[in-house]
Formats: C-alpha cells, structure tokens, sequence
C-alpha cells in the first residue's frame, strides 16, 4: 500500500516544474528541449490522474497516448 494523496501531489508538483522549465526554454529560443520538457509535463500530469483515478502506480512507460488510455482524463 502507499500514499496515494502523495504520490498525485509529487506527480502534480513536478507537471507544474516540468511546464515551468517549457516555458522557460521556450522564451530562451530552446524549442527543441522546451517541447521535451512539456512533454514531461503532459507526462506527469496525466500519470497523476492515472494514480488518483485508479488508486495504482502509473505504468512505467513515456507514450501520452497510451498513458490517456488508461483513465478518462478530467480536464
């Protein structure tokens, strides 16, 4: 068993840093490492709807798509 409250806050606060560093990157003429970034942030996001939604770890994989098919995502 684990903190599921905890592990969707670390998911959430990292979305959140993760969409900073984007925008940093971005402005900073970084294009190509901003949209990595953002792509973590989509990432972390979305893994914290997948623990919050079915009380599980996310699975350990990268592809937004198939981590969205998981859940519903609550927008």
């Amino acid at each position: 068993m684990f903190d599921i409250e905890k592990h969707v806050d670390l998911w959430k606060e990292g979305a959140k840093e993760s969409l900073d560093d984007a925008q940093y990157l971005i402005n900073g003429g970084r294009v190509t490492l901003g949209f990595f970034a953002l792509h973590l942030a989509l990432e972390k996001a979305i893994k914290a709807q997948i623990v919050e939604k079915t009380k599980e770890m996310p699975p350990r994989i990268h592809n937004l798509l198939t981590l969205a098919k998981v859940v519903p995502l609550m927008l």
